[in-house]
């Protein structure tokens, strides 16, 4: 590091910031800020768990997306909305669908079940069903199609049938941070 004297000689010195402090602090300080803009910006992270595929990072403009996708068993579409909290947690707060199948919500203990113009029935949930991490399995029949930012990202287009996928929201520095570990920026 830089030394400064008094009579403006510049030396090199190992322990300059523990010899002027106030640098030490300005650095920290600089750090700090530079984390915290950094933090402002979340990604939502699609992660295939069981072959060695790309992750896909989307930066995230507003703090909602949705997963779209064909039903099992009823061959219907169904969409799931999340909004992302401010711990970057996935609430799921509704679901739109045409037909009752297995495993959609129903009970009108979960939220206000309404008919939206278009013929499809909308639930909105009374309690929001939080999500750290949301996994599914991708295949050419479920059709699996994730929306964020007003773009469509075909994820049954991108991954194998059978992969399984993890989808989370992550901050800019926790995911450099994860990038960093793994050793894929080195």
């Amino acid at each position: 590091m830089l030394k400064f004297l008094k009579g403006g000689d510049i030396k090199y010195s190992p322990t300059f910031f523990l010899t002027h402090k106030k640098w030490l602090y300005v650095l920290l300080a600089l750090l700090l800020v530079t984390l915290y803009k950094l933090d402002n910006d979340n990604f939502i992270v699609v992660k295939p768990q069981n072959y060695n595929l790309n992750t896909i990072n989307v930066k995230v403009e507003k703090p909602e997306w949705l997963l779209r996708y064909k039903h099992s068993v009823q061959k219907t579409v169904v969409e799931e909305h999340f909004w992302i909290n401010k711990d970057n947690i996935s609430l799921m707060y509704k679901t739109i669908y045409s037909s009752f199948g297995v495993g959609l919500p129903f009970l009108q203990s979960e939220g206000e079940l309404s008919f939206i113009e278009d013929g499809r029935m909308q639930l909105n949930f009374a309690n929001p069903r939080s999500f750290n991490v949301v996994m599914l399995w991708t295949g050419p029949e479920a059709e699996v199609v994730l929306l964020v930012n007003n773009e469509t990202i075909n994820l049954y287009d991108i991954y194998p049938p059978g992969t399984l996928l993890e989808i989370s929201v992550k901050s800019r520095y926790l995911l450099y941070w994860e990038m960093f570990c793994s050793k894929k920026i080195l």
